[in-house]
C-alpha cells in the first residue's frame, strides 16, 4: 500500500506529533544480520532506518516548495547532515536539526501522502523512531535482522 498510514491524526500542520507513519508497517525484514540479546541499536542505525523510511516511501517530500520522490528526499537529507549541520549525535538531532526544515529559506520539510494531506516531516520521522525503539523493546533485541554491512558502508556506526 503507498501512502501513509494513520491510527489517531491530529490536524495538518499541528506542532503536535501526528500518529502517522511514511508506510503501513515498517518492514522490519528487510535487515539482515541478528543483533545479540544485549545490543542497543546505535544512534547512526537509527539514522540510517530514518533515511531507508523515506528512501523507500511513495510519498511526495515537500522542500522549498517543490516536490521530492523518497529517494532524493533521503539523499539530500543525508547529504545535509554530512555536509551542513555539524554535531548530529543523535537520530533526535537528526529530526530537530537536519529533517525539520531548510536552513536556506526556514520553511518546513513536509510530506503529502497519497490522500493528498500534508504533514511537517518531523512529526511523522518522531513517529517513525517511536516504532522503531518500540519494536526493539518489544523483542528485547532487534531479532528480526539490522543489515550491518550497509550501515559501516554508509559510515554511520
Amino acid at each position: 500500500m503507498n501512502g501513509c498510514a494513520r491510527a489517531s491524526v491530529k490536524d495538518p500542520y499541528s506542532a503536535a506529533p501526528a500518529d502517522v507513519l511514511l508506510s503501513p508497517q515498517p518492514d522490519f525484514q528487510v535487515y539482515r544480520l541478528r543483533l545479540p540479546a544485549e545490543a542497543v541499536p546505535s544512534e547512526g542505525l537509527k539514522i540510517r532506518y530514518l533515511l531507508d523510511r523515506i528512501r523507500d516511501s511513495k510519498n511526495s517530500f515537500m522542500r522549498n516548495g517543490e516536490s521530492h520522490n523518497g529517494r532524493d528526499a533521503s539523499r539530500w537529507l543525508g547529504y545535509k547532515m554530512v555536509h551542513w549541520v555539524q554535531g548530529v549525535e543523535t537520530a533526535e538531532d537528526f529530526v530537530n536539526r537536519v529533517a525539520s526544515f531548510s536552513q536556506k529559506t526556514g520553511q518546513p520539510y513536509l510530506v503529502r501522502c497519497a490522500d493528498g494531506k500534508t504533514y511537517l516531516l518531523k512529526n511523522i520521522l518522531r513517529c517513525e523512531l517511536q516504532t522503531f525503539e518500540q519494536h526493539v523493546r518489544g523483542n528485547g533485541t532487534l531479532e528480526n535482522y539490522l543489515d550491518v554491512r550497509r550501515i559501516q558502508d554508509s559510515g554511520l556506526q
